[in-house]
């Protein structure tokens, strides 16, 4: 049986954070407010309609709200310069904003009424866990979120409008644009899902895989994106940090420092495999049946070129999943070692027949034909160049 403070670890992160911010001379005042405006907005919005119906949905209201408040709490209270200031709190309530407009829309049409398959996965978690007190981890993990925008999620913007210099950094306007392009991209991908699933819907498709525009390229583009927007504000914020060094403790300088970089640390974790592709994933494998083949030749985080899902010989044969291919390369390969002992000569050739006749058989690759045990490994070898992976 669990003890009720391991429950509580998942607030210790996000604690020391929040003790960072306060422990500064420049950040101490703001820090402040904005925890306790964080934990009032989350206990009211988030922590007493959890409470009431046992449901996790509510943090989708109070988390990009609370990014809208920290936006306008920053510039009301920061002593950097006004345009800078300015700059980074329209971003942050840009970002909570398209966010959290869209979980209105979701509790007025009363999608909140249910819990969203991200937030059970978080019970199986917590049932492989052993935490068996339901209500009481909902509470923790919605602490957390509010937390988070107290802490690692505030450090950048707080850093930002710190800085009284009147001049733009190099940095600071790459992080602008870079911020400019993700935001954009990740509002492209999310209509691009939404304007697949009307056409679906209108062609009486269902449990079908998105993979156009931008989902070709990664299976959760809107997730890599929202984390690319959290790294521009890092990247823009590294002059103005720079500039705290002079202000701060040489400790809680690089102690600020090093908060920059766990902010995208916590942002790659949570989008990855609290409440985003992880998560997804358990429930898309289990509706839709061809999730297994979009998984198997698309990117989950990072954007990249898909994999042909069959590739073929050059005569134009098919072929199979990567997978088998692999199984008979390691063969190949582990059959090659070992034919360095004269003493297992036979029992090589025996491997290696049965190899060329498995792969042969799935059409993987074009061999010369193998008339007698002697020509086999030459054959491999004018074959190797030949083998190409799906």
């Amino acid at each position: 049986r669990l003890t009720t403070i391991y429950y509580f670890r998942p607030l210790y992160p996000f604690l020391l954070g929040w003790a960072l911010l306060l422990s500064t001379s420049t950040f101490h005042h703001l820090g402040l407010v904005n925890g306790l405006a964080q934990l009032a907005l989350f206990s009211v919005v988030v922590c007493v309609p959890i409470w009431r119906t046992g449901r996790m949905s509510y943090v989708d209201i109070g988390w990009p709200w609370g990014l809208v408040l920290l936006g306008g709490l920053s510039y009301w209270l920061s002593d950097g310069y006004w345009a800078r200031s300015l700059a980074v709190s329209a971003v942050l309530v840009a970002i909570g904003l398209r966010m959290g407009l869209g979980a209105l829309k979701m509790w007025r049409l009363g999608l909140l009424e249910r819990e969203f398959p991200r937030y059970q996965y978080q019970r199986l978690r917590w049932q492989r866990d052993g935490k068996t007190n339901v209500a009481l981890a909902l509470q923790v993990d919605a602490a957390a979120q509010g937390l988070a925008n107290a802490s690692f999620l505030a450090l950048p913007i707080f850093i930002i409008a710190s800085n009284r210099s009147t001049e733009f950094a190099p940095l600071e306007l790459m992080g602008l644009a870079i911020w400019l392009l993700a935001f954009g991209l990740e509002t492209i991908a999310d209509l691009q899902k939404i304007r697949f699933l009307r056409a679906m819907k209108l062609a009486g498709k269902s449990r079908q895989v998105c993979n156009i525009g931008l989902w070709r390229y990664c299976r959760h583009p809107n997730y890599f994106y929202e984390w690319m927007v959290w790294n521009s504000l890092l990247v823009a914020a590294l002059p103005s940090w720079l500039a705290l060094r002079g202000t701060e403790h040489t400790i809680l300088w690089l102690l600020l420092g090093a908060g920059l970089l766990f902010t995208s640390r916590v942002m790659y974790s949570t989008l990855v495999y609290v409440t985003g592709a992880v998560p997804s994933e358990y429930y898309s494998l289990q509706k839709r049946p061809d999730y297994e083949a979009y998984k198997q030749r698309t990117n989950r985080f990072f954007p990249g070129p898909p994999t042909p899902p069959q590739g073929g010989n050059p005569g134009g044969g098919g072929g199979k999943y990567l997978g088998h291919t692999l199984t008979c390369q390691r063969r190949l390969i582990d059959s090659a070692y070992i034919a360095a002992s004269v003493y297992w000569r036979e029992r090589i050739e025996l491997q290696l027949s049965d190899c060329v006749t498995d792969c042969l058989s799935n059409r993987l690759f074009v061999l010369p034909a193998v008339d007698t045990k002697n020509n086999l490994y030459r054959c491999l070898w004018r074959a190797l160049p030949r083998f190409r992976l799906i």
